[in-house]
């Protein structure tokens, strides 16, 4: 029988990042490192309400601020010296190293769908268990995305502006290989079945 050649192929796709916009990043963490850092070791400006309490949650905070940013400052440094792809599509997965958290490589039996979202500049992998994904993260990584999933469940979000490509292309390649991965996986059941069925 022959295939139909409308059918979606396995075609590996490998995108760099946009090196201006990794340092436009580093510029944004820098600052809020700054900041944070001021905050806790001087605390509020003025001095806030009084007591002891008052003055010890903003430096505490402070605290907190910079060791997440600068942890997200020194990945973003990383990106920069790696020459890896930013976006990396492959037959074993999705490697996304679209934002300073960057992931591990995420196997396509871990991915449900590939959506678009209201912001033009953001798609969404959505994982079938995204804690186990989490887990397999570094701890940075691990807590960025544990806070994103604040604001929407289960989705690993792919940040267009950081590659030199465009939204279309993209959403077309992701989703074809998804597709492409799911009616693999199909045949390949069903030849199990045959094998195993009734002689």
């Amino acid at each position: 029988m022959q295939e139909d050649s409308t059918e979606p192929t396995l075609s590996p796709l490998e995108v760099h990042g946009r090196r201006r916009s990794y340092f436009a990043e580093l510029g944004v963490w820098g600052t809020l490192l700054l900041l944070s850092a001021l905050l806790a070791l001087a605390g509020l400006p003025g001095g806030g309400p009084p007591g002891l309490l008052w003055s010890l949650i903003p430096r505490l905070g402070g605290a907190m601020g910079t060791l997440l940013f600068l942890g997200l400052g020194r990945n973003v440094v990383r990106l920069l010296r790696d020459l890896r792809p930013a976006l990396h599509i492959s037959e074993e997965g999705v490697l996304n190293r679209t934002y300073s958290s960057s992931a591990e490589l995420v196997p396509w039996e871990d991915i449900l769908e590939i959506r678009e979202t209201r912001l033009p500049t953001v798609l969404e992998i959505v994982l079938r268990d995204p804690e186990a994904v989490r887990r397999r993260q570094t701890l940075t990584t691990r807590n960025w995305m544990r806070l994103t999933s604040l604001f929407a469940a289960g989705p690993f979000r792919v940040y267009l502006p950081q590659l030199e490509a465009s939204r279309g292309e993209v959403l077309h390649q992701l989703s074809a290989t998804l597709d492409a991965v799911q009616l693999n996986g199909v045949r390949d059941q069903r030849l199990l079945d045959d094998r195993d069925g009734p002689q």
